[in-house]
């Protein structure tokens, strides 16, 4: 199929391609019809299985640009929070299943990276290192707010449950004073560091 070694194909881990996964589950939820669900299970199952042999291809053999090393620290929401939305979906779902730990590690991983490690502005909303440094993209309310919210439902926690929320709250109002231009009533798609 030709598929380019990042956009390409329904199995590289990236936020559109989860988004279909986390799309089919809640299709197969509310249609009845477990072939989506199946669909979506195998793609995250897949990264799970897959996850330690890309980690020894970045970090042993330095294979820094082979498909799929974005599942690997990287800086970008596009590769952290938002594919990781099918896998909470999951955990809030299905009560019991074979590799339910390691769904449960692969989460809590992404919730330390949401509050510890993701780039943020002075105001505590994510902002992005590249292309241009802190730049605010409108695209991150989306990459990284719903994982939040789903996060937060799944927590067992509730100092981390309620920590989750309120970020997510905070972070809507955050973008909405750095990227929505009240002119035309849009969301601009970015906001630049140097053009604030």
């Amino acid at each position: 199929m030709n598929a380019h070694p990042l956009w390409g194909s329904y199995y590289n881990y990236n936020y559109h391609t989860a988004g279909v996964a986390w799309a089919m589950m809640n299709l197969a939820k509310y249609s009845g019809d477990s072939t989506y669900d199946r669909y979506a299970k195998n793609y995250t199952d897949f990264h799970i299985r897959t996850k330690p042999f890309i980690e020894y291809q970045v970090k042993e053999l330095y294979g820094f640009n082979s498909v799929n090393h974005f599942i690997i620290e990287t800086p970008l929401l596009d590769f952290t929070l938002a594919p990781s939305l099918p896998y909470v979906e999951r955990l809030l779902n299905d009560s019991d299943f074979n590799n339910r730990k390691n769904y449960e590690d692969w989460v809590n991983d992404k919730i330390n990276y949401a509050l510890n490690v993701q780039s943020r502005d002075q105001d505590g909303h994510f902002n992005r290192l590249i292309p241009v440094k802190y730049t605010t993209w409108t695209d991150d309310m989306f990459m990284g707010l719903p994982f939040l919210v789903l996060a937060s439902q799944w927590s067992k926690d509730s100092n981390l449950k309620h920590r989750l929320i309120e970020d997510a709250v905070s972070q809507v109002f955050a973008f909405n004073d750095h990227v929505w231009d009240s002119e035309v009533c849009l969301y601009r798609h970015a906001q630049y560091s140097e053009h604030q």
